[in-house]
């Protein structure tokens, strides 16, 4: 049995030209960065965030795009 209501129909929709989304330039890379919690875990602080800011100018990964240093310090934690 064939419901006629449950048909959807499909109508002709005008072309759409797609707009460059780079053009202001976001986007051109993704947010590139290193997180310390992998290597650090909750023993951070600021000698160790310098160190790995510096890190990423002094390895050219600044120049490649790196951008950030993501500080995961254990924030969450009770004590």
């Amino acid at each position: 049995m064939l419901c006629s209501q449950c048909l959807i129909s499909v109508e002709a929709r005008p072309i759409v030209e797609r707009r460059n989304l780079l053009a202001n330039g976001l986007g051109m890379t993704p947010p590139m960065g290193w997180n310390t919690w992998n290597h650090f875990y909750c023993d951070i602080n600021e000698t160790i965030i310098r160190e790995s800011a510096d890190a990423l100018v002094s390895t050219g990964l600044a120049k490649l795009g790196y951008r950030y240093v993501n500080i995961d310090d254990c924030w969450a934690e009770h004590d």
